[in-house]
């Protein structure tokens, strides 16, 4: 038992949690943390606009979301959305050019590299400017009757629109994954990557100065454990791109849900890797655990203790079973079945998986903290459980949302 808990305490380091104004491992909401940044900023209420989206859940926040800003070069996202949207569909050949330049590359310069020239002769060759606004207006989720009298002769949106293309982008993911590539490779380290946020962000950035005032504005897809998408809109300051680096680092620990973990995370990108030839790698790995011991010497100390542990004793049983591989697939062989389509409703079925990861997650920890409990009085140890959750939560393999909450 001693051997057990020693193991799992030199698992342990201290924990660092998201921190705005709130206190130590605590966030604010949106309504507290983005003026405060922004005012950090010198950017007064009247004078930014934000849009956040979940991708999660969908919860959606604004500030200031239907005002109107000159938006500089973000504009030139939902453009080379329209003319992929036009590839993909056969009426554009992905080899025809633009003012001379290959198509390909012109995605590459207006996006990675914000060309103005090639970006305006885009532009151009779908009738003007006035007439790509009126292309592009479906990804805006706004009508006619919703628009202010400029929308088609100047370079403005809403916050809301700016979101809605990128929900539009968000949802066509195989249509706009050149794209997204593109984005990711845009002005690393600014904009939305100029805070401490470690995971990949792709973004559309600008900047300008229209009638002596500066804008700068950036649209942008955060791949936090639950993904967002973000638009912020700026005028008149130059800290403007630091405070968007800070609400991307904020925003990403505020939108934390209970199940985001390291082993969520991982998990995640392993199902998602594809080998060059487009396979899921997954499919190539050998379906046979092993293991370290950590999970059999807990289950021998609960049942040194008299304490459930069932949820781990499953765990390592399941782990004995997938490497008895020979004897699986001969089982396999000897009882056929076959696996009939799923024709029910996916999105309340993976709710219904959600809720029930979360549900074995409680079980979890109560049985692992009952057996920590039974250890204490055991040994006379005075543990303090509650930091103990905070200290796996920094370092452990472990390491989850949930455990905040225990604390």
């Amino acid at each position: 038992m001693k051997r057990t808990l020693a193991f799992a305490l030199a698992l342990i380091t201290l924990a660092t949690l998201p921190v705005y104004a709130g206190g130590e491992g605590s966030v604010l909401s949106p309504d507290e943390f983005v003026p405060e940044i922004m005012s950090e900023a010198y950017i007064s209420e009247g004078n930014y606009a934000v849009a956040f989206m979940s991708t999660y859940d969908g919860e959606v926040w604004y500030s200031n979301e239907e005002e109107y800003f000159e938006v500089a070069s973000v504009y030139k996202l939902p453009l080379n959305m329209y003319y992929y949207e036009l590839e993909n569909s056969g009426e554009l050949d992905p080899d025809s050019t633009v003012a001379g330049i290959p198509l390909s590359r012109c995605h590459l310069y207006s996006i990675e590299n914000s060309n103005n020239p090639v970006s305006e002769a885009m532009y151009e060759q779908l009738g003007g400017y006035t007439a790509f606004k009126r292309l592009i207006l479906p990804y805006t989720g706004y009508t006619e009757d919703e628009l202010q009298p400029d929308y088609y002769n100047e370079n403005t949106f809403t916050a809301r629109m700016v979101l809605n293309i990128l929900r539009y982008a968000w949802d066509n993911q195989q249509d706009f994954s050149e794209l997204i590539d593109h984005m990711l490779a845009a002005q690393p380290g600014e904009y939305l990557e100029s805070g401490s946020f470690e995971g990949e962000i792709a973004q559309k950035y600008g900047y300008d100065s229209y009638d002596g005032v500066l804008h700068v504005a950036v649209a942008g897809i955060v791949y936090a454990g639950s993904p967002f998408l973000i638009a912020v809109l700026t005028r008149g300051s130059y800290a403007a791109v630091d405070a968007m680096g800070k609400l991307a680092d904020v925003f990403a620990a505020w939108n934390e849900t209970e199940l985001d973990s390291y082993l969520i995370e991982i998990t995640r990108d392993i199902l998602g890797y594809k080998a060059a030839n487009g396979e899921s790698v997954v499919d190539h790995i050998l379906d046979t655990a092993g293991q370290k011991g950590t999970g059999k010497w807990t289950a021998i100390a609960a049942l040194d203790e008299g304490v459930p542990l069932t949820l781990i004793g499953e765990a390592v049983f399941a782990r004995c079973l997938s490497a008895m591989k020979e004897e699986r697939v001969a089982a396999a062989g000897a009882f056929p079945r076959t696996i009939p389509a799923f024709a029910g409703d996916k999105a309340a079925f993976i709710e219904n998986i959600r809720k029930a990861l979360y549900a074995s997650k409680i079980i979890s920890y109560a049985q692992g903290y009952t057996l920590m409990r039974s250890a204490a009085k055991t040994y006379g140890w005075n543990l303090n459980y509650g930091g103990i959750a905070l200290m796996w939560r920094g370092g452990c393999i472990i390491r989850s949302v949930f455990l905040g909450k225990i604390k």
